[in-house]
């Protein structure tokens, strides 16, 4: 097919003949025409005589600019989302060709967010960005930019001019006259694309994940066709610059921000190309929409640029899965598209586990046994059966329990970066252990109707390695206990958190590591009380592998909302976090580490001035010291 380019978008709907016979009946038979000529007309219709580009103001008093703006409005509406469901066009043929796709298209709905910056606390409107799988959606680098960027190896949050990060959120409903919300905060960046690739104008977000996603959209893996019928969902904001006020006014009353579907048709593509071009009605706060194929409610494309009244761009649905397999490639945080629909697990018995064969204390090569209670905290032991010690054993990691608080006292990972799989998502199937009593473990009547996450102590991610796939599939799926699950509030800095495990998960599958990963909360008798159970403010994490001498080498980490380091940036290689001595968490969980208080840097150099707070460390070789 030879490239056809498209000046302007009532071009493109002129040749949609169904449309445009619709408008024009209906206006023929209101008598809406009287006010034009058959010159007007002809001109029209024949595509000339017709400006280039519609920039001087409001067009109502020019005959021929008031017809092309009735046919546009009409012809390319933007339509009002609301109850998740669009409201319906004026145009008879483009109701209908909605309409037998309503199923399709309000399921993407759901799925699509208004993404936001919150500098000091003033919720600003930056773009649009859609689920793709798990907990990551996508949208576009100059979106991602304005509140993040690279620095070192990493990507990190801006800073705001009082030296506060910006942080954002996005929110799957902003529908107008519509009051209710659904906000997810960002916890971290994945990936930007790099300047170089003009076109590829893409982003990858982690959100906060609490239970109540909506479904994911699917990519198609079918390019784009010339005229092929499409819609774009997305949160078209106020963008004046350059922009004819008339227009506006008349494409989106005057109303901005809100969730809203464009119906239109795809106006240049030929085979082999990143970009494709529609002649859908967008605005600004619309860079990262989704561009959708009525027929089958995959998306064709990531819109990500576009000019009032002239064309819009979008990334191609080819080119992505294909970046996107690059990007997941590098990065191991970025999980595979593909989801599955897996049924509801069976309820798993005690005889199930029995071949459990849990945390291996000689997995590096030197001894690490489990850390073990003192005092107080010893008598505090679940016990399992008649073993006092309490070890519940899953795949590749175990847990071991605290009787009153019913929460893990620790857990104790695993992790072969040599042998880890890039597992997908199904659904979150939570349940009790049978191996111990249900009132000695916490349901979801404790994570029920609240901002409350479960947390997992052990990550899906770290245990999910085996000689196949099929036993790192079951390793992750065995960290879907309750006993594995602790409450984190919504104030916890999670974006901190999960950049340090990323970074631990990610060096350990680059380097063909081995890593083993002790986690916990940090129990005191003031944690706030809340539906009967204390929650923890504050966790704990330990690393233990051999440096490149050979060494056991262990690093410990605290993260609080307590005053205990208040004041410290929490961050971890490019996010520039602090180690915590050992020592000192020994003594703020009452758990006795061993051996790992001497093979930890900090420990042994406190007393040449490492401080009460320890080291700052910027990247995978300051721990091994």
């Amino acid at each position: 097919m030879n490239k056809i380019y498209e000046k302007a978008p009532y071009r493109s709907l002129l040749r949609d003949k169904k449309v445009y016979e619709s408008i024009r009946n209906r206006l023929e038979s209101s008598g809406g025409l009287e006010s034009f000529n058959s010159a007007d007309l002809e001109k029209l219709e024949g595509g000339s005589a017709i400006p280039e580009r519609l920039d001087g103001g409001p067009l109502e008093g020019v005959p021929m600019d008031a017809l092309e703006a009735i046919v546009l409005l009409e012809g390319r509406p933007s339509l009002f989302i609301q109850d998740g469901d669009y409201l319906d066009p004026q145009n008879e043929e483009i109701l209908a060709r909605l309409s037998g796709h309503r199923t399709n298209i309000k399921k993407a709905i759901k799925g699509v967010g208004r993404l936001d910056i919150l500098p000091l606390n003033k919720r600003n409107h930056a773009g649009t960005a859609w689920r793709i799988t798990e907990d990551i959606l996508i949208t576009n680098r100059h979106v991602a930019k304005l509140f993040a960027g690279r620095r070192g190896g990493g990507i990190v949050f801006r800073r705001q001019p009082n030296g506060l990060s910006y942080e954002a959120d996005v929110d799957f409903f902003q529908e107008f006259d519509r009051s209710h919300e659904h906000r997810f905060e960002v916890l971290e960046v994945l990936h930007i694309e790099p300047e170089v690739n003009v076109y590829l104008d893409m982003a990858l977000v982690r959100i906060q994940e609490n239970g109540t996603l909506p479904p994911p959209l699917e990519i198609s893996r079918v390019a784009p066709e010339y005229e092929q019928d499409v819609v774009v969902i997305g949160y078209p904001g106020d963008s004046p610059r350059n922009n004819d006020p008339g227009a506006l006014a008349r494409y989106f009353d005057g109303v901005y921000g809100f969730k809203r579907l464009s119906p239109g048709r795809v106006s240049e593509h030929y085979g082999g190309s990143v970009v494709f071009y529609h002649d859908c009605t967008t605005l600004g706060g619309a860079s990262g929409a989704a561009v959708l194929d009525i027929a089958t409610g995959k998306v064709l494309g990531l819109h990500f640029a576009g000019e009032p009244e002239v064309r819009n761009w979008a990334v191609s649905c080819t080119t992505l899965l294909q970046r996107l397999d690059a990007v997941r490639t590098r990065n191991y945080a970025v999980p595979a598209i593909e989801t599955v629909e897996d049924g509801r697990r069976e309820r798993i018995t005690a005889n199930d586990l029995v071949d459990r064969t849990g945390y291996r204390s000689e997995f590096l090569g030197q001894s690490v046994p489990l850390p073990k209670p003192t005092g107080e905290l010893e008598a505090q032991v679940t016990p399992v059966g008649d073993d006092v010690l309490g070890e519940l054993r899953y795949r590749n990691h175990s847990i071991v329990m605290h009787k009153e608080r019913r929460l893990a006292i620790f857990t104790a990972c695993n992790i072969d970066g040599k042998r880890a799989y890039r597992v997908t998502r199904g659904r979150d199937h939570w349940q009790t252990d049978p191996r111990i009593s249900e009132d000695r473990q916490i349901d979801n009547s404790l994570y029920w109707n609240n901002p409350l996450d479960r947390g997992h102590l052990v990550r899906r991610l770290d245990p999910a390695w085996g000689e196949t796939r099929e036993e790192a599939d079951a390793a992750a799926e065995d960290t879907f206990f309750y006993t594995n699950a602790a409450p984190q509030h919504a104030k916890l800095n999670q974006r901190i958190w999960l950049g340090l495990e990323n970074y631990v998960l990610e060096n350990a599958v680059d380097h063909n590591m081995r890593v083993s990963v002790f986690t916990g909360p940090v129990f005191k008798e003031n944690d706030r009380l809340y539906r009967n159970i204390q929650i923890p403010e504050s966790f704990w994490k330990i690393l233990v592998f051999l440096d490149k001498y050979g060494r056991l080498s262990a690093t410990g980490y605290l993260l609080t909302q307590s005053d205990f380091l208040s004041e410290l940036e929490f961050v971890y290689g490019a996010y520039e976090t602090y180690q915590v001595p050992i020592r000192d968490l020994s003594s703020l969980t009452g758990l006795d580490f061993g051996s790992l208080t001497e093979a930890d840097p900090l420990s042994i150099n406190r007393e040449e001035g490492a401080g009460r707070h320890g080291h700052r460390i910027s990247s995978l070789e300051d721990l091994i010291l």
